[in-house]
């Protein structure tokens, strides 16, 4: 590598101020005011505007010409309006946040000291500015345009721009003239790396770049509907058409009782048409209550709720689906380097005493830097570049002294690099890679060979990562040139061997936990790794994976055999593998469609290039925040800190949504019960009179619906849910036991309300129901629905409503919102909610009495317990 000094931090500033920063000006987003506009084209929202207009006429046709109830049929359209509004805002902003996780990559650039010298470091993408020098490898996402200046086997796959599969050869000449539509010896911003690596010089930053020219850095997340969201969808219906059918029988009652009651007569007046439209604005409420607007808002916040929560702890949503998703999971195939271990590589045995040879071998062909004790790129090449110095060798002055002229780039398929370089006037190849790959370049006696295989077992079994090295001097006489396959293949033999090293990585504390977690909860862990089979069955082995029932015949496979084996042998190794060793990329895929083939639902976590058609193929992709730009960009989810442990919490997390968007429709339904059947039910009882008002059944709506599913959807993640086995996409959201406790708890609700309403019948049979009882029964309903959140919450859990109520505070406050605007409502409502003051003693009465409702639960709660504990 030559030596470039690259740009101080005043020459940084002054580069950022005349060309601008490397941020892509984002695309034209509609105007608040239009999102807010736009939600009154909502079909239940025009629904209630039709109510509104039809209360309003009916209301201007009446003697009394009293418009309190329109009043509060528009309040309701504001509101769900405005509700609906700002939640869609505020997921807007979060996906804009989201988005920005491109500009927060990190990029390897040569920054001047004040020294003057040049200086390999890391920055984010944003920051980069015109002038930088850029060093690049395979995976790497190009951060801006700019030119090529030093490049090895480079080769871009610039897809996103030209829309061809095939990658293009990238050159550090000048070319003036080329048949594709964009310059060889030139690098184009969010294209990739395939092969190779190069160093190059930005010239063009944000909106200047190609890629900035063209309408191609839209927004990735959609609004594409999942599985889930479907079948919520198609009950959303079916709740809307039974709804519905209730509605008109409750409108045909109406319309016969006050037929026969005389209050509606045959003609046409303006008094019997107002009476009709009144019974025509009721059904219409009734519906606006049967139809479950709040499913896709529960959904929503439950899902903006997770991501914003696993955030913090380290696992980064990209695609909002992949929260519902991984709760649904049954196999993880995961790499083991950095996400079962700890990624921090140190090289803990040298089979050779390590001499300028080595040295240079080690320095010179290699990718990573070091900046201070931090490693820049690969960390196991960053194990080797901290050896060097423990040894006493500075690798920035082995590579100063070296020139290098040709390189073959390490890749997953080789499973070695080697480098040709000019030293002291004298021209070395050197080679690294895996030990048996090595050796068989080697020319090496049997009985040696035999001895360093026997040593490096020794290593492997200890779960460490071995690496050989070779060299062989060439003749420096003549120009190199271009070296083509053939040639490469022919100096790559009879190469002088110089040992191998072994690096640890240990395993991370929290991994033999999250792997029984996993475990309890039915999900296989599959280890596919690209180290020996003895390596990656000890750290199995460590981690819990790998039990002493487990055989090296059924449990591991190579990469090498599972490729050989037809589709049948293939799919059974899928299913009975534990470890997949020396994998390569198209072995990991195709044990991930296998295993799908097979109807398991899986994730695979990765952090190479080599990872990408995996991870993109998987049900669920977690790539590395230490990992490349093309595996994050192939990924649903970011795991920050590498750590196994994480991708199990999303997992519970993935679990616990599912279950929260079961509570909310359990509430909604057990609601839609009790009030549906109170409506159809008290005008028979009440002989003509609603026992609800539509402003009283707005709000209860409103309860059910936007402040249910916040409340609901706030509630944190819970371990038991990994005591569960994986559920299945096909089984359908609505369980039997929430059937049950949905017909228990609406019909309950709905005959503690019938005698209510009978009782006050049976006391005053003549003078009607009074203001003062129809408000009690108002408030007793709302405070049924309130008891019935409490109960909810818990369902499906072996908790009491009280336990860890004190870590959902949004919850304890929703609550305490819903009694307080209800106690607002009974004492300033009025004619606008048909509602007179009640005194502190009726308000405990109701409070009491409607504390019934929470007994079924926790007698049941205990009973099951009594059970568990003598089934033990």
């Amino acid at each position: 590598m030559n030596f470039y000094r690259g740009l101080n931090s005043k020459e940084v500033e002054s580069s950022r101020a005349i060309h601008g920063s490397n941020i892509l000006s984002p695309p034209k987003k509609n105007p608040w005011y239009k999102l807010l506009l736009d939600k009154f084209k909502e079909p239940l929202i025009v629904v209630l505007i039709i109510a509104a207009a039809i209360s309003l006429l009916a209301s201007t046709l009446s003697a009394e010409e009293s418009y309190l109830e329109s009043l509060g049929i528009i309040a309701a359209i504001f509101l769900a309006t405005f509700v609906s509004f700002i939640n869609e805002y505020k997921a807007e902003k979060e996906f804009d946040i989201l988005n920005k996780v491109k500009d927060q990559a990190l990029v390897k650039v040569i920054r001047a000291e004040s020294v003057g010298e040049g200086k390999v470091v890391q920055i984010k993408k944003s920051e980069v500015v015109v002038g930088d020098y850029v060093i690049l490898s395979a995976g790497d996402q190009i951060p801006a345009d700019g030119t090529v200046l030093e490049a090895t086997e480079l080769k871009v796959d610039e897809s996103s721009l030209n829309g061809e599969s095939k990658p293009s050869s990238k050159f550090a000449e000048k070319v003036s003239e080329y048949a594709s539509a964009f310059s060889p010896n030139k690098l184009y911003r969010d294209t990739t790396i395939s092969e190779g690596e190069c160093i190059y010089i930005v010239e063009a930053v944000g909106d200047a770049t190609e890629i900035g020219k063209t309408a191609r850095h839209a927004t990735e997340i959609t609004g594409v509907q999942t599985p889930l969201s479907k079948q919520l969808s198609k009950l959303g219906y079916k709740i809307g058409k039974a709804g519905m059918l209730i509605s008109g029988m409750t409108f045909l009652i109406l319309l016969i009782i006050e037929l026969a009651n005389g209050t509606i007569g045959l003609q046409f007046t303006a008094d019997n048409l107002t009476h009709i439209l009144r019974l025509l604005i009721f059904t219409i409420t009734l519906i606006v209550m049967a139809v479950p607007e709040g499913l896709p808002m529960s959904i929503s916040l439950s899902l903006a709720y997770s991501m914003r929560r696993m955030t913090r702890q380290n696992a980064l949503v990209r695609k909002m689906h992949a929260c519902e998703t991984m709760g649904e999971v049954t196999v993880i195939c995961t790499d083991k380097t950095g996400t079962l271990t700890l990624n921090k590589m140190s090289v803990v045995y040298s089979s050779r005493v390590i001499d300028d040879t080595i040295a240079n071998g080690m320095a010179i062909n290699s990718t990573a830097f070091l900046d201070g004790e931090h490693i820049i790129g690969n960390p196991t090449e960053g194990a080797l570049l901290n050896y060097l110095k423990e040894k006493g060798y500075s690798y920035r002055q082995l590579r100063k002294e070296a020139v290098i002229e040709a390189k073959i780039p390490f890749s997953s398929q080789r499973k070695y690099m080697a480098t040709i370089s000019m030293i002291g006037g004298k021209r070395y190849l050197f080679m690294k890679g895996a030990p048996e790959i090595v050796i068989r370049s080697c020319a090496i006696t049997e009985e040696d060979k035999k001895s360093e295989l026997e040593t490096l077992n020794k290593n492997w079994e200890k779960g460490m990562r071995c690496l050989a090295f070779a060299f062989k001097e060439l003749d420096s006489s003549s120009d190199l040139g271009t070296i083509e396959e053939q040639e490469w293949a022919a100096m790559l033999q009879n190469l002088n061997y110089c040992g191998f090293v072994a690096i640890q990585d240990p395993i991370r504390e929290d991994v033999a936990d999250a792997v029984q977690k996993c475990a309890s909860a039915g999900i296989d862990i599959k280890i596919v790794s690209g180290d020996t089979s003895k390596t990656a069955i000890e750290i199995a082995r460590q981690c819990g994976i790998w039990g002493n029932s487990d055989t090296l015949e059924l449990n591991s496979i190579t990469g090498e055999e599972f490729a050989a084996l037809n589709e049948e042998e293939a799919m059974e190794a899928a299913k009975r593998i534990k470890v997949m060793s020396r994998a390569r990329p198209t072995d990991k895929m195709r044990l991930v469609m296998l295993l799908q083939k097979s109807g398991e639902i899986v994730a695979v976590t990765g952090d190479g290039t080599n990872d990408a058609p995996a991870l993109n193929y998987a049900n669920v992709g977690v790539a590395m925040g230490s990992g490349t730009s093309v595996a994050k960009e192939s990924s649903d989810i970011i795991v920050l800190n590498d750590s196994f442990s994480t991708i199990v919490t999303a997992i519970e997390w993935g679990r616990s949504i599912y279950h929260n968007i079961q509570r909310f429709i359990y509430f909604q339904l057990t609601v839609n019960v009790a009030a549906l059947l109170t409506a159809l039910a008290g005008p028979l009882i009440l002989n003509e009179e609603f026992p609800l008002t539509i402003t009283q059944i707005l709000w209860i709506n409103l309860i059910m619906d936007t402040l249910a599913a916040l409340a609901l959807a706030s509630e944190p993640s819970d371990s038991e849910v990994m005591r569960e086995r994986p559920r299945s996409s096909r089984d359908f959201i609505v369980t039997k036991r929430m059937m049950k406790g949905i017909l228990l708890y609406g019909t309950l609700m709905f005959a503690a309300g019938l005698f209510f309403l009978k009782y006050e019948d049976i006391l005053h049979p003549s003078s009607g129901m009074s203001t003062l009882y129809l408000t009690i029964f108002f408030t007793f309903f709302v405070m049924m629905q309130l008891w019935n959140l409490f109960n909810v919450r818990v369902f499906g859990t072996s908790k009491s409503i009280l336990k860890g109520l004190g870590q959902n505070k949004t919850f304890i406050a929703i609550a305490l919102i819903i009694l307080l605007l209800q106690i607002v409502i009974v004492n300033f409502g009025g004619a606008l909610f048909r509602t007179i003051p009640l005194s502190p003693l009726v308000w405990l009465m109701i409070a009491v009495v409607s504390f019934v409702l929470i007994v079924p639960t926790e007698a049941l709660l205990r009973l099951r317990k009594r059970q568990r504990n003598r089934s033990l």
